[in-house]
């Protein structure tokens, strides 16, 4: 059994194409993959489930992801978050990180980034 197999992934995005391709591309290398469409069920999920890895939308209606990854630390301080964004704002990377995010990547998502950046937060450098 690989390791992927063990690890489980939340995608939270208000976006459901986003959201959807997100899963399908962490199932298809091998990860159990979870969606969320708002940070309030993200936030119950996290709390219940055994979580690995959160992809987490900045701009969701009804809470910003900036307000769910700072819920995400109270819960899990170690769970690593990576925060997508389709805005260019600069101001959206310094919170990010200082709310605690592992990374912030660019809307539309690139699939290589998104392979390496999941492999960086689940694995360190273990390619």
């Amino acid at each position: 059994m690989s390791a992927q197999i063990d690890r489980t992934i939340l995608v939270v995005d208000d976006d459901e194409p986003t959201r959807v391709t997100l899963q399908d591309l962490l199932e298809h290398d091998g990860y159990n993959a979870m969606g969320a469409p708002d940070g309030f069920l993200a936030a119950r999920i996290v709390r219940q489930e055994s979580i690995d890895l959160v992809f987490l939308d900045v701009d969701m209606p009804g809470r910003s992801g900036i307000d769910v990854l700072r819920e995400i630390r109270i819960i899990n301080e170690l769970l690593p978050v990576i925060m997508l964004t389709g805005t260019s704002d600069t101001d959206i990377f310094q919170w990010a990180l200082e709310a605690g995010a592992f990374s912030l990547l660019p809307k539309p998502v690139d699939i290589g980034q998104i392979r390496l950046t999941v492999q960086h937060a689940l694995f360190g450098f273990q390619f």
